[in-house]
């Protein structure tokens, strides 16, 4: 139910926006298409995924998905969203390893890169995400929360991991307005939403690296 309450959602905003320049009949066309284009694509996504997944463990290796920094999807394709509401749980959870590939320079990439979690709204308004940074002086990968809360980013170190080690990484959101972090079943951080409001456009935020760097590996 509640993915058709969302591809209603999009429908009615692609409708208004196209029904301004269009007459109301090429917009309904319009919208339908807009509406169904995330659909296909996941559709496709889903198939080469599976595809490849079944390639990798002919090989005997888990299957693993790359994700590269500055990749956008057209503004009409739109990400996996869901609509948030305070008083509902939910969980984000994946299965994460840190490769050779994962080692970076400190200084021709600096920062803590993203992994995964969501945002309310808009990812620097406000987002709750899992970060990583490669430690050189230790050669573990150090592991944080990454929260953007409008436009300020805040970043705090909960543990380390160890190279080609695969962790279990969870994002629990509680009814009582409170984010857990959990490392491999161990709650490593908490924080309370700051968001007062009871409804939300949320995003699910996937990980991404520098075009020609692959940081990480998601297990299936």
């Amino acid at each position: 139910m509640n993915k058709i309450f969302k591809h209603i959602i999009l429908f009615a905003i692609y409708f208004t926006v196209a029904v301004i320049f269009l007459h109301p009949s090429t917009a309904v066309i319009i919208a339908t298409i807009l509406t169904a284009i995330p659909g296909v694509v996941l559709i496709i996504d889903t198939w080469v995924n599976s595809i490849r997944s079944m390639i990798y463990k002919s090989k005997g290796n888990m299957a693993r998905v790359v994700i590269h920094k500055h990749f956008r999807r057209p503004l009409f394709i739109v990400p996996k969203w869901f609509v948030f509401d305070s008083r509902k749980s939910f969980t984000i959870k994946r299965y994460v390893r840190f490769t050779e590939q994962s080692k970076y320079d400190n200084k021709k990439y600096p920062g803590v890169q993203k992994l995964v979690g969501f945002s309310l709204w808009h990812p620097h308004f406000e987002s709750y995400r899992a970060g990583w940074e490669y430690n050189k002086k230790t050669n573990q990968i150090e592991l944080c929360s990454y929260i953007h809360r409008k436009k300020q980013l805040i970043c705090r170190v909960f543990d380390e991991t160890d190279i080609n080690q695969t962790i279990e990484l969870k994002i629990d959101y509680y009814n009582d307005r409170v984010i857990r972090y959990y490392l491999n079943g161990f709650l490593v951080a908490s924080i309370k939403i700051a968001y007062k409001y009871r409804f939300a456009i949320a995003w699910l935020n996937n990980p991404y690296a520098e075009i020609k760097q692959r940081i990480s590996f998601l297990m299936k």
